[in-house]
């Protein structure tokens, strides 16, 4: 299974949070989930490479979280990196609570712990069933 998610935020302090949420650091206490595998980016630039060098070493992210609030992100890298993985699952994380988009999911903020494991569970499943659908299709080729 594809536990891989790509995370974008300028903001850092919000990109170690859900990094902490995402793969939280071993410890005694028996983890409450698997951990996820995340790959932080600051900004889009650096997100469209992770994604690129990730397709080219055929290890695809199954989802992204990309914050659409501020200047160095925002609804451009979500299309840009859809453009160069059609299946990746992608997460608009927003304070507009009316935003309307076609493609990727909503995530107002402030968030909880749960809703991120929630929406990565979510990413991940539809990146599987998504990948599984596409198989006959690739076959036939």
């Amino acid at each position: 299974m594809n536990r891989r998610l790509l995370l974008v935020d300028e903001d850092v302090a919000k990109l170690e949070l859900l990094s902490f949420i995402l793969c939280p650091p071993p410890s005694e206490a028996k983890p409450i989930h698997e951990p996820f595998i995340v790959v932080l980016a600051g900004n889009k630039e650096v997100a469209v490479d992770h994604v690129k060098r990730s397709l080219a070493l055929k290890l695809p992210f199954a989802g992204a979280f990309v914050d659409v609030g501020g200047p160095a992100t925002g609804t451009d890298t979500l299309i840009r990196l859809r453009n160069l993985d059609p299946q990746i699952q992608l997460v608009a994380m927003t304070t507009e609570h009316a935003a309307q988009n076609v493609g990727w999911d909503l995530l107002a903020t402030p968030f909880t712990e749960t809703q991120i494991l929630q929406k990565a569970h979510q990413l991940i499943s539809r990146w599987e069933i998504q990948r599984r659908d596409s198989e006959p299709k690739r076959r036939a080729k």
